[in-house]
């Protein structure tokens, strides 16, 4: 089998360790992705409660499923 190397650093990807950074930006990441569930429901709430502003959304946007 063939040993895959990350091409930016040539490190074996098994011996290659998380660093604080990496682990910085994937709390971020999470927490936006969290961040916009949230507004969604908040908007998909709004929308079942005042069928105008349903109305008034872009065509294309749909209710999260």
């Amino acid at each position: 089998m063939r040993e895959v190397e990350d091409r930016s650093s040539g490190v074996p990807l098994e011996e290659y360790e998380l660093t604080r950074e990496d682990h910085r930006r994937q709390k971020r990441s999470e927490e936006i992705g969290e961040s916009v569930r949230l507004q969604v429901d908040q908007d998909i709430a709004k929308c079942q409660a005042d069928p105008a502003r349903a109305e008034r959304r872009p065509p294309g946007v749909r209710e999260r499923r």
